[in-house]
């Protein structure tokens, strides 16, 4: 899926929201953390993966080294529930989840 969002709407939603976390698509790990830099955020701020990387080269080419999380890592269990299929998760509608202390912020683009 092709980023559909700018550092600049990043910096802009990060100002609206304050988030704790992001839960983005791999495609925008990149921009959600240049826009957690210009914002003048905490590095340790978590941005965890929505979709699963295929291998741990792919992961390591696309994301820069550290402990990185996937969304499954983070669920309770017996709590909340993923989608079975990438179906119907429908990645083309959802490219980015913010965290905060009061509403999910759900960006589509």
């Amino acid at each position: 899926m092709a980023s559909q969002m700018t550092v600049h709407d990043g910096v802009r939603s990060i100002a609206e929201t304050q988030p704790h976390a992001f839960i983005v698509h791999l495609s925008l790990y990149h921009v959600v953390r240049k826009a957690v830099h210009q914002a003048k955020l905490p590095k340790e701020l978590r941005v965890i993966l929505l979709n699963a990387h295929t291998t741990k080269a792919e992961l390591l080419a696309s994301i820069d080294k550290g402990d990185v999380q996937h969304v499954r890592d983070v669920i309770a269990p017996g709590q909340v529930t993923l989608p079975l299929a990438n179906a119907q998760v429908q990645l083309d509608d959802t490219v980015l989840l913010s965290l905060t202390s009061y509403v999910l912020h759900i960006h589509n683009h």
